[in-house]
């Protein structure tokens, strides 16, 4: 049996603000928010892993990927290669495609 927790975060596009441990509810099913729900993974700092964040291969700047969701689990889809792998353990987080896109360009 999995005790995963099951949380969620949203992004508010009018608002440029993320808010967190949010409360799945009608309101937020609206146009003006991206739900993401927690991996039930920590990075390497203790950091929960959401869906969309951005992380990196701990100690290489080389790839850095973007947390999906695909085929029923959770992903990194690696911007270098485009390959789509499981979630490692060792990972870091950087940011998220909302507040950090800027990650994904270099």
């Amino acid at each position: 049996m999995n005790n995963r927790k099951i949380k969620f975060k949203a992004w508010r596009i009018s608002k440029n603000e993320m808010i967190d441990n949010v409360i799945i509810s009608k309101a937020l099913l609206d146009d003006d928010y991206i739900v993401m729900q927690y991996t039930g993974i920590e990075d390497k700092n203790g950091k929960e892993i959401y869906e969309k964040d951005i992380i990196k291969i701990a100690g290489n700047k080389k790839y850095i990927g973007i947390i999906k969701w695909k085929n029923m689990g959770f992903i990194v889809d690696w911007q270098k290669d485009g390959i789509k792998h499981h979630l490692p353990d060792y990972v870091e987080i950087i940011g998220n495609i909302f507040e950090n896109s800027n990650l994904l360009n270099k």
